[in-house]
């Protein structure tokens, strides 16, 4: 059974510690645009029942969405509102949105602060999207150039104190991580390690340097989001104590 309530809370969290560049509130739903970039900073996401027709608030999101020049995109998961949302939109043509490895949990772990040894690697954090921690996402992931301009307008929004962390083999950039603390709860994302430095405990280190950052923030518990089919990360963060409170996945209107 899935605890509503802390469900409801986790998803407000991370849309505020990722913001998107544009949003909307309407009658218990949030819509959000942000030219594309991910999945979750260009969906609905049914937080309340609200009080309109369910018909009424679909048309009304997909007017929005084109307005936008998007595809309407609802992230749905076990708490989305109301209840029968899901079934509306396959009525209506809403197909499972593929390549993203759906679903997707939230995990929760609490926070451990400890020592940590770098050697031989460099570890450096900033509280602004320093442009080397830019350079180094770019480097790891596997992102167009354009992506990176819609992620600084995004990040730039961010109004609660963050890190960035940022790991180094000499001036080589080989991890990065985003940490984002708020109301006790640290909030990580866009966890990327190098391949060529895969299983040497760099994800680790990387998320015990967050797990510090945020203990001085005054966070207690962390989440984050984690592909189901992603076995590493999911090694990774069940060592480290994480467990699933609900998943999400995505449905989009199918094109004629």
């Amino acid at each position: 059974m899935v605890d509503l309530e802390l469900g409801r809370r986790l998803e407000l969290l991370a849309m505020r510690a990722m913001p998107s560049l544009h949003k909307e509130y309407y009658d218990g739903w949030w819509l959000r645009f942000s030219q594309g970039y991910t999945g979750r900073a260009n969906a609905v996401t049914a937080l309340d029942a609200g009080f309109y027709s369910l018909d009424r608030k679909i048309t009304y999101c997909e007017k929005k969405y084109a307005e936008y020049n998007l595809p309407t995109m609802f992230r749905l998961t076990e708490i989305s509102q109301p209840g029968n949302l899901e079934q509306a939109l396959i009525e209506r043509g809403y197909v499972l949105r593929e390549g993203d490895g759906m679903p997707t949990e939230i995990q929760t772990a609490g926070i451990e602060t400890q020592a940590i040894d770098t050697n031989p690697f460099n570890v450096q954090t900033y509280h602004r999207a320093h442009s080397d921690w830019m350079r180094a996402l770019a480097v790891l992931s596997d992102k167009p150039v354009m992506a990176f301009s819609i992620l600084g307008g995004m990040l730039s929004l961010i109004k609660q104190p963050v890190c960035y962390a940022m790991i180094s083999d000499e001036e080589q950039p080989v991890a990065v991580a985003i940490g984002v603390a708020e109301e006790r709860w640290l909030g990580i994302f866009s966890v990327l390690v190098s391949e060529a430095y895969r299983r040497r405990g760099l994800g680790t280190m990387l998320m015990q340097v967050l797990f510090n950052w945020g203990a001085e923030q005054g966070a207690s518990r962390s989440y984050l989001q984690v592909m189901e089919n992603n076995a590493a990360a999911q090694r990774l963060y069940a060592k480290l104590g994480y467990q699933k409170v609900y998943r999400y996945w995505y449905r989009v209107k199918a094109t004629p």
